[in-house]
């Protein structure tokens, strides 16, 4: 009796340890709203979930998903899943089996956020209907799209993507931007797509959209069509800074640019065909579309062609690329100037996506040696001259810049090169906005700067950020308040750097 007494009272003990460690569960289906805690998770979904429209759904960090059928998770108010570096919230399937994804209805709000989350094993990892939330820091895991948005523009901002991976998956993307989508695809991490024999395997897919695409690794495989990036009816579309390989047995193309696709550029991309098909090309300009192509590095595998045109023009101020081992340059009315065709000396060209190390794989490299004997990239110093890198120097080819610095003596040394997040020094998007604006401005110096905006008569509206700037990418958001719409001037000064970058407000 004393024995059985003494059992149930160290089982007690232990449920009420259990409880105080918040080793607890919740039951959810149909409509929530309201807060999800790590106090209560894992919360195990039985049913689609449904947020209604006007009500909120706050998900902490750390909390657990888990979803025990092939439910949806359907936003028609307002979701904020936002954890932490390390404290990530996860949706999953217990067995590893499918389930349909997070969708945003066209009634949803904006100002909805999914970052830091590790969304595991859906069909569709986001879907976007007429909507454009913040979507960064996630790990998504796919079955057919990671990202699907038509008619929003969301913020796409360092995630790591990965769809397919079966031989069965005939139709697989990355990110689809399609209807209006002029989404900021920004810093992606990875984007890969695996796809099979069948159908197309796309990295970024882009139609009737005016997306901004910048700064991201895409890696596609597959056993039949493989394609980096595919812009169809686009207008003014920017594709830069953007590292691509492919990777077919079948068909490949690095950049595509279909039909009646004008006005847009494709500048500083490094593009990589690898495999064994020889239907291959690096860039393939369709039917009555005008690009503007600049600084590219586009590398072949022998039996590739760096750039197809027969059918498209591009831009005449097109030129300064690199197309390197192809057995043909380019077909058609190509009309580059002060192209070469030469190893651009890639520091760590790795071939096997599991050995890429995408903090250093595919850099130019200058290699400063005691003899004399350097071995500089022909990209370096070589692209448009009407462009200059962050260094201040002409620009280079390819996605990242060599960073050079100036000795007393006027000689040039060189420095280790270094990841770039953004080209471009000073970004506002969306523009124009009526919320928030997310601002992404690259610090070319260390020290005090300021970040301040003025209305079109002069006068400062708002003081936006005072602070310490190292040499990086900032990241700053700006939320005006009691200001009446217009156009601002955003002013950003550091030392001896002035960048300016118009905005307009519409409340």
């Amino acid at each position: 009796m004393h024995a059985m007494m003494n059992w149930f009272a160290s089982l007690g003990l232990l449920l009420l340890a259990a409880a105080s460690a918040g080793w607890s569960e919740q039951i959810v289906q149909g409509q929530q709203y309201g807060r999800w805690t790590v106090d209560n998770s894992p919360y195990r979904v039985q049913s689609d979930i449904t947020v209604p429209r006007n009500e909120r759904l706050i998900i902490d960090p750390e909390v657990n998903i888990v979803l025990e059928g092939n439910y949806y998770f359907i936003i028609h108010g307002w979701l904020t899943a936002e954890g932490a570096e390390g404290h990530r919230i996860r949706f999953s399937r217990p067995d590893s089996t499918q389930w349909q994804g997070i969708y945003f209805h066209d009634d949803s709000d904006s100002r909805s956020i999914v970052s830091y989350c590790n969304i595991i094993n859906a069909r569709i990892g986001l879907s976007l209907d007429f909507v454009s939330p913040l979507i960064s820091y996630n790990n998504i895991y796919a079955q057919s799209t990671g990202i699907d948005c038509r008619r929003s523009d969301p913020e796409i901002l360092n995630n790591e993507i990965f769809i397919g991976g079966g031989s069965a998956v005939s139709e697989a993307r990355g990110i689809n931007l399609v209807d209006g989508s002029d989404a900021q695809v920004l810093n992606n991490r990875r984007i890969e797509v695996v796809g099979g024999a069948g159908g197309q395997t796309i990295g970024i897919y882009v139609e009737r959209s005016i997306p901004n695409i910048f700064g991201n690794w895409v890696e596609v495989r597959a056993s039949g069509s493989a394609c980096g990036i595919v812009l169809n009816r686009f207008e003014k579309a920017i594709v830069q800074r953007n590292l691509i390989r492919v990777r077919s047995q079948q068909e490949m193309v690095g950049i595509w640019a279909l039909e009646n696709s004008e006005g847009s550029t494709l500048r500083n991309n490094t593009i990589l065909i690898l495999g064994s098909s020889c239907n291959a090309v690096g860039l393939l300009i369709g039917r009555s579309s005008e690009v503007i192509v600049l600084n590219n590095i586009v590398v072949g595998n022998g039996g590739s062609a760096g750039i197809n045109s027969t059918n498209g023009a591009v831009h005449r101020s097109s030129g300064y690329n690199d197309f390197w081992g192809h057995s043909l340059a380019y077909i058609g009315n190509w009309r580059g100037n002060h192209d070469i065709y030469a190893d651009p000396l890639f520091l760590d060209p790795q071939e096997d996506p599991q050995d890429v190390n995408p903090d250093l794989s595919y850099r130019i490299t200058w290699n400063d040696y005691p003899d004399g004997d350097d071995q500089k990239s022909p990209c370096i110093d070589t692209g448009h001259p009407g462009y200059q890198d962050p260094d201040r120097t002409r620009s280079d080819m390819g996605k990242t810049p060599f960073e050079q610095y100036q000795e007393d003596d006027d000689t040039v040394r060189v420095k280790t090169p270094v990841q770039l997040e953004s080209f471009d020094l000073f970004k506002a998007f969306p523009n124009p906005f009526n919320y928030s604006l997310s601002i992404s401005i690259y610090s070319a110096n260390s020290g005090a700067a300021s970040l301040e905006a003025y209305d079109l008569q002069g006068r400062r509206s708002a003081a936006i950020w005072n602070g310490f700037a190292n040499r990086e990418n900032l990241q700053l958001t700006w939320t005006p308040q009691s200001l009446p719409s217009g156009e601002y001037l955003l002013v950003w000064r550091q030392a001896n750097q002035t960048l300016k970058r118009k905005a307009l407000y519409l409340p």
